[in-house]
């Protein structure tokens, strides 16, 4: 038999070129004596250990946990980090409760989106109907109301009530809508104002009911801003 000069181990055949264990080429055999010569040449060397450093070494699960467990902690911070930005740099709630739920509404998503397209919001309707009170305009504070508020409340009756606060003294010098809440086609916008009388000035909080008829927000009642 013979035996590969690289590794030492047994050759299948006599006449191989190669080692098919470990690649080495094999010299030219002429006898049987030279291939004993050359097992004992290559045992001296210590084929086995010359073998076995060759393997690739198998990973145990000690040296494979720790690193599995960096991954997963490094994963786990970038997600928090994430959730920590959005919330308080862009101000999207992930999984923390909001402390400003009483007056987040007055961001609703619905009056958002209407603002950006362009549309009317309530907080707009009520920009102009405190104007027309202001102004004594009786034309614009009923065109803002409901179908069923013009009903209830002609321009004539406006008129006369606009006239009886605000042509004798009184007028509003400061709002401030403190929350607006939507629910579909219908709504509510909270508002203080900064009233004014006989150079007295005091709080009013008036809260003002919206439906959307049309698309179009209107104000479901007649509400005297004073």
């Amino acid at each position: 038999m013979s035996y590969c000069v690289g590794c030492g181990l047994e050759l299948p055949r006599n006449d191989a070129k190669f080692c098919p264990y470990c690649g080495c080429k094999q010299p030219a055999r002429t006898d049987s004596v030279k291939t004993r010569k050359s097992r004992s040449v290559a045992s001296s060397s210590t084929p086995h250990a010359s073998y076995s450093s060759s393997q690739p070494k198998k990973k145990s699960v000690g040296d494979i946990l720790p690193g599995t467990i960096g991954i997963i902690v490094a994963i786990f911070i970038v997600i928090s980090l994430a959730g920590g930005i959005a919330v308080f740099v862009f101000g999207i709630p992930i999984d923390v409760e909001n402390p400003f739920d009483s007056f987040a509404s007055t961001t609703d998503s619905a009056s958002a989106l209407e603002s950006a397209s362009g549309m009317q919001t309530p907080q707009d309707v009520f920009t102009i109907y405190e104007n027309g009170f202001q102004t004594l305009n009786e034309d614009a504070v009923w065109g803002l109301l409901s179908s069923d508020a013009q009903t209830e409340s002609s321009k004539d009756k406006i008129k006369t009530i606009i006239n009886a606060y605000f042509s004798s003294g009184y007028t509003i010098s400061d709002y401030t809508i403190t929350d607006v809440q939507v629910d579909g086609d219908n709504g509510q916008l909270f508002v203080t104002l900064d009233a004014l009388a006989s150079g007295t000035e005091y709080p009013l909080y008036k809260e003002i009911p919206f439906i959307r008829e049309n698309g179009v927000w209107k104000i479901d009642d007649f509400v005297v801003l004073a």
